[in-house]
């Protein structure tokens, strides 16, 4: 079979769309050279970008036009090359689109060393003729790759000079932002028993980081987009979840709801969806790389990391299913830069429910940076139950557990707001009031 070299040309056009960017041309100039495309067009195009950047020129699309033009390109050709540039959305994921790319052009080079190296035209030649492809090769290798050994004082250096805080994501919940914290990269796990309210605590996640402007991506398995929906709907309009689903709701709530909707349209365009009913792990490399490139997503969500699929030579048990998808995620949320934040179900052991008790496998307690359970705390106390959300692991934060509201109807958790101690005896006093000791 012949091999057929990756298309990349639509990354390609992002990537140059990105750098036309202020505040991403930096980034991008500093990562990406020509070896990156694949394309001649775009390898002309990015050249000119980068010209123009480093001559401290302002770049547009006129002068990229006009500085093509005067390398003696065809002015119609190259307004061909730039409208699709222009036509595309700026992604904040410059430093993946350049991964993608070099990981593309680097099996391309291998092939074209091999094809070289096996032709009749080397084969008849000197062995520094062969050399010659090699040395040229490894040089090309060297150039498409991004990192590098560098001092701990030039890292140092970096980060004591760097003019923007790191990107750190928190749910806006009060003391918990002390605990749950998502950083670049990090694989994190939230765990729960069924039905105790882990998918309630994603949706209200995704809710709170579009409220901060960061946009968010989901893929679950567990339920579709529509009862995604519902529960932002209630969740942001303070009514109850089922009511809108089975369509009981008044005029007056149903009036309500598009207003809501309508006024937190800004809000619901930053939170993205996707509900297979079946997922490879494999796959979720794709996944975000969509989610990247056209919405700039800052954190990924999984719905939940025991309902993936999982194939490959290893892979012989429910237990290596699992070691491998988590492996595969947290790799993913390393070479994206990208936050992956799994819901994960605990095993039906008895007994306190710790990261021990994590379905299938002890390697997502090895994997994750951070792992909070969900426990609940005490009976539910009507339309509300308090959920102990604790962190029990956390590699770059403190440990620790706050108790949440999480309001059954309408969906939504936040803060208590309440000590410990006010909680329980409020408890004990209704169970009390029932005859029956807490």
């Amino acid at each position: 079979m012949t091999y057929v070299p990756p298309n990349t040309d639509s990354y390609e056009v992002i990537l140059i769309r990105t750098a036309l960017e202020p505040r991403f041309a930096k980034q991008v100039f500093s990562m990406a050279t020509t070896d990156h495309f694949g394309s001649p067009a775009m390898k002309q195009v990015f050249h000119a970008a980068k010209t123009i950047h480093f001559a401290g020129k302002e770049l547009t699309a006129d002068t990229l036009k006009f500085v093509l033009v005067a390398s003696e390109n065809d002015e119609g050709v190259v307004g061909d090359w730039l409208a699709p540039i222009m036509l595309a959305q700026p992604s904040a994921g410059a430093e993946y689109l350049v991964k993608l790319l070099a990981s593309s052009r680097q099996k391309q080079l291998i092939h074209e060393l091999g094809t070289s190296l096996t032709s009749q035209a080397t084969a008849g030649k000197p062995v520094e003729v062969a050399m010659g492809e090699i040395n040229k090769f490894a040089l090309a290798q060297a150039t498409l790759t991004t990192g590098r050994f560098e001092t701990l004082f030039e890292a140092m250096y970096r980060v004591a000079t760097r003019k923007e805080p790191p990107v750190v994501l928190t749910p806006k919940m009060g003391a918990l932002d002390n605990y749950m914290r998502f950083r670049r990269g990090s694989f994190s796990i939230i765990a729960a028993e069924s039905g105790m309210g882990k998918t309630a605590m994603m949706i209200n996640l995704m809710v709170s980081l579009a409220k901060q402007g960061v946009p968010s991506a989901c893929a679950s398995i567990e339920m579709t987009n529509e009862e995604l929906a519902v529960r932002v709907g209630a969740i942001l309009a303070g009514l109850d979840s089922e009511r809108i689903e089975d369509g009981l709701l008044s005029e007056v709530e149903q009036k309500h709801l598009v207003y809501t909707m309508q006024s937190n349209k800004h809000v619901l365009d930053l939170i993205h969806a996707v509900d297979p009913s079946t997922l490879d792990v494999d796959a979720v490399a794709g996944l975000l790389n969509d989610a990247i490139t056209k919405y700039g997503v800052g954190a990924f969500f999984l719905d939940y990391l025991q309902k993936c699929r999982a194939k490959g030579p290893l892979v012989h048990s429910q237990t290596d299913r699992v070691t491998y998808i988590s492996e595969t995620l947290t790799a993913d949320a390393k070479r994206t830069g990208i936050p992956i934040i799994a819901l994960s179900q605990f095993s039906r052991s008895s007994g306190e429910k710790g990261m021990t008790n994590l379905k299938n496998s002890s390697q997502i307690e090895n994997d994750a940076h951070s792992i909070y359970i969900l426990r609940q705390y005490g009976e539910d106390m009507g339309d509300l139950r308090y959920l102990q959300c604790e962190a029990v692991k956390n590699r770059k934060g403190r440990r620790g557990s706050e108790l949440l509201a999480f309001h059954l109807s309408a969906q939504r958790i936040e803060h208590s707001g309440r000590p410990w101690q006010e909680v329980q005896m409020e408890m004990n006093d209704k169970k009390k009031d029932k005859g029956a000791p807490f």
